[in-house]
């Protein structure tokens, strides 16, 4: 019977069940008292696997205080590989050892010139840690990548008709690009290439937010919707501006 549970539960209730068993051997084996050491050291390969983010999050606070309770008055050393932020987030650097892919082999590198693990957020761990080059999804990266080149190069040659028919298009996906530096900074370039759809686009805005006050005012406005409301303020901030600058 599975209990019902997903794999990520089955293999989270395996792991700590495993860690539960060695004190009790002589509890469930028959025959010879099977000790263990006063000295006692834990491998454990992919620390985080199957493990919901939330999960990774509290792994090592849940690992020692399950392994303080099972394991009263041992010494105990822990191994452990991992590719979560979140738990390396709990390690200390001097505690860590880097392990980078070159030529077909795995280098250790000097910890002393990587950035503090303990305690940090997940974009640094993630640049410093895993040696992303970016904290985006590829497909995403490409994309806008893509959306910035081609609104700069129209910006320098507004002629090109050719240009403007494929940049205009970009307008939905910039609006559903979550960060709001790299999406204001994108509308902005977009509006400069395209200064005749501000207006449209401001008041579209504008009636946006006049919707969603309706619903603030009234208390039917929930986060979701809150958020909604925050980040169009937010976008039309990004038109007025511009306006403001022309004028000045």
């Amino acid at each position: 019977d599975n209990l019902y549970m997903s794999s990520g539960e089955r293999a989270y209730q395996n792991f700590f069940s495993w860690l539960n068993l060695p004190p009790k051997f002589d509890e469930y084996i028959e025959g010879t008292p099977i000790p263990i050491n006063h000295d006692v050291l834990l491998l454990i390969d992919e620390v985080d696997l199957y493990m919901h983010p939330e999960w990774q999050r509290k792994a090592i606070e849940i690992l020692i205080d399950t392994l303080s309770y099972q394991y009263d008055g041992k010494e105990i050393q822990i191994i452990m590989s991992t590719h979560s932020p979140l738990v390396l987030s709990d390690i200390p650097k001097q505690n860590t050892i880097y392990l980078k892919p070159k030529e077909g082999m795995f280098n250790i590198l000097n910890c002393d010139t990587r950035s503090q693990t303990f305690g940090a957020n997940i974009h640094t761990l993630l640049n410093d840690g895993f040696f992303l080059s970016s904290t985006m999804g590829s497909y995403a990266y490409s994309l806008n990548k893509k959306v910035s080149k081609d609104l700069l190069q129209l910006c320098r040659n507004p002629e090109d008709e050719r240009l403007r028919i494929v940049c205009r298009d970009y307008k939905p996906l910039i609006e559903l690009i979550g960060e709001p530096m790299i999406h204001n900074k994108l509308n902005s370039i977009f509006y400069e290439c395209f200064p005749e759809l501000r207006v449209d686009q401001l008041e579209a805005y504008r009636e946006k937010v006049q919707t969603l006050t309706l619903q603030l005012q009234e208390g039917i406005l929930n986060r979701g919707r809150a958020v909604e409301l925050k980040e169009t303020l937010q976008h039309a901030l990004v038109i007025v501006e511009a306006f403001a600058e022309e004028v000045e």
